[in-house]
């Protein structure tokens, strides 16, 4: 993606098309880290269990990598619920 940001408003700009205000820049900001975040979670949980389990390196990795396939992104953006 290439971003740049508008000299008069401060607005981030994605490759022309859309005009992002700092409050959206900073939610989505917020957002990707989230994702981050829940996948680095995910794929420690399945390379670690998979150790345990008695996988071999490479086994562990590949079960790492399935683990952040299966992250839930539609439960990430979904509204919390009280």
């Amino acid at each position: 993606m290439d971003w740049w940001t508008h000299p008069d408003t401060g607005d981030a700009q994605i490759r022309g098309t859309f005009n992002l205000g700092l409050d959206v820049m900073r939610d989505l900001e917020a957002f990707a880290e989230t994702i981050r975040q829940a996948c680095i979670e995910a794929g420690i949980r399945g390379y670690d269990n998979a150790r345990i389990s008695g996988l071999c390196t490479e086994g562990a990795w590949e079960a790492a990598i399935s683990a952040i396939r299966m992250v839930d992104i539609a439960e990430l953006i979904a509204p919390e619920h009280d």
